[in-house]
């Protein structure tokens, strides 16, 4: 703080006096001891006077006018703080108030904390000189409706703006690196747009309830349990650089918005392997939420991460998929059919537990470690047991089979995985090369003729290479990869644990 209010102060002598920064003394910082400053009174307004420099310190709220100006300067200094709580009021102690707008001095560096906390003031424009914001700054402006932030602030900390329900646009400048928790908590936003400079966005925008559009820039990165209770949050766009984090005990990023349909998240996006499934809770409560793409750079469907979900019909798991999580998708009660692709290598409790109309869940992993509980999959829970009506599809001897036995779930073959046929070796002659990318592509191509690849089942299952139910253009290519990569490895790994790698 003592070097911001002290850069702040070197450029104001330079605006007054012309003479180049590098030529001025140091001057004194915010810092300075009690005895270092003197009090001054001006009509309703009082000061600390320092050596340099002076700073508000108090008001009284006696003052029957609806706008205060704070002059340039005070005993010939320039004014360059509002100092903690200079403006705060408190209703039910301090006088009623005629207050609406207060004009800052052009020369404004800081503004403290609980500066304008409870004020009467209805808009505020902060010069662009002003670079430091206490917390709570603007917590609590019941009347507060219009903001202008300054343009070269970097951060807007926690509680800034929070509980200022009238409060329903604010342009985030494009230096901004750090919105705070809460910072615009229950805040009259209707819209914002985040800009690609901010590095974290924290619990910024929680129960902002009138919010209807999210936009987030390019360039922007961490999202915590940034939007949750965003009940009439309709859309929302992140770009490819941002990555789900997680600071406290929740990370639901639009945990509860209701009204949530639609929703881009890009190739790229990820989240903070630190704490992997311990992320949770992302889209839980997303009610009316009816399909959702995740890129393939999310390894994890974590914990929770639809749970509540209750208007989602559909949800196609990307390759890059490797564990659903802890309640993934519980409760998601309008989730008709899903497939789990061989990617998967893991499926842990109540990952699909009171999914209502879930008729059929295909394993293509014939060794996915699924959790043997009933709960993990059900549609319905009575008096502590389980109940699955629909049907389990896998393979002859796969752990979907055997789950399926377990719990007395119906269970339906969809053929058996030759053990004479390896992954990517269409022509079993144990290699997999350029030969075998040439017969997906003509099976590819024969089935979007005729509708028929022209492949056994053995050859299907091979074909498939990227595990998602289909083979196409997509398979040929990973396996003309695999070809180049084994022309020029001394050492090469197998096709599967080469894709493995990949994933």
């Amino acid at each position: 703080m003592k070097r911001q209010i002290t850069a702040g102060l070197t450029a104001f002598a330079m605006l007054l006096s012309g003479v180049p920064a590098m030529m001025l003394p140091e001057v004194a910082g915010i810092t300075a001891h009690a005895e270092d400053y003197t009090t001054v009174t001006e009509g309703y307004l009082t000061y600390r006077v320092y050596s340099t420099y002076a700073e508000v310190s108090d008001f009284d709220w006696k003052c029957p006018d609806a706008v205060v100006t704070i002059p340039n300067t005070v005993n010939g200094l320039p004014v360059i703080s509002i100092g903690n709580g200079a403006f705060k009021h408190l209703k039910y102690a301090d006088a009623p108030s005629s207050l609406e707008e207060v004009v800052l001095p052009a020369g404004l560096i800081s503004i403290g904390s609980s500066a304008f906390m409870g004020s009467t003031i209805v808009t505020m424009d902060i010069p662009d000189s002003v670079d430091s914001f206490g917390s709570w700054a603007f917590c609590e402006c019941e009347n507060l409706t219009s903001v202008k932030l300054p343009k070269y602030c970097k951060e807007l900390p926690h509680c800034m703006f929070s509980d200022c329900p009238k409060l329903d646009d604010v342009i985030i400048p494009s230096a901004v690196e750090t919105i705070g928790y809460n910072a615009f908590t229950n805040t009259g936003l209707t819209s914002v747009t985040i800009p690609g400079s901010v590095k974290k966005i924290d619990t910024s925008f929680t129960e902002c309830t009138a919010l209807k559009t999210v936009v987030i820039e390019e360039g922007a990165t961490g999202i915590d349990n940034a939007f949750a209770g965003c009940t009439a949050l309709e859309s929302v766009k992140l770009p490819s650089t941002m990555c789900f984090v997680q600071s406290g005990a929740l990370s639901g990023a639009f945990m509860n918005c209701s009204s949530l349909t639609d929703v881009t998240i890009p190739e790229g996006v990820t989240y903070d392997t630190a704490f992997g499934a311990s992320l949770y809770n992302t889209f839980e409560g997303c009610t009316s939420l009816k399909q959702i793409q995740l890129p393939e750079s999310f390894h994890v469907i974590v914990s929770d991460m639809f749970h509540g979900c209750s208007s989602l019909e559909s949800f196609e798991i990307s390759k890059g998929v490797n564990r659903i999580a802890y309640s993934a998708f519980e409760d998601c009660i309008s989730l008709k059919e899903i497939v789990i692709p061989a990617n998967v290598e893991t499926v842990q409790p109540e990952a699909f537990m009171n999914c209502a109309k879930l008729e059929k869940i295909v394993f293509l992993n014939p060794d996915c470690d699924i959790y043997p509980g009933g709960y993990t999959i059900c549609n319905y829970t009575l008096n502590n047991k389980y109940y699955y009506n629909g049907t389990i599809c896998g393979y002859e001897g796969s752990t979907a089979q055997a789950y399926a036995e377990k719990f007395g779930y119906h269970f339906e073959l969809i053929g058996t995985p030759s053990p004479g046929v390896t992954l990517g070796d269409l022509n079993a002659d144990n290699a997999v090369n350029a030969s075998d990318a040439a017969t997906i592509l003509i099976a590819a191509a024969a089935a979007g003729a005729e509708g028929d690849y022209s492949l056994t089942d053995e050859q299907m299952a091979a074909a498939d290479v990227n595990g998602d139910g289909t083979v196409n253009a997509s398979d040929a290519a990973l396996v003309l990869i695999y070809a180049a990569y084994v022309g020029s490895a001394e050492e090469p790994v197998s096709f599967e644990e080469f894709m493995k790698n990949r994933g």
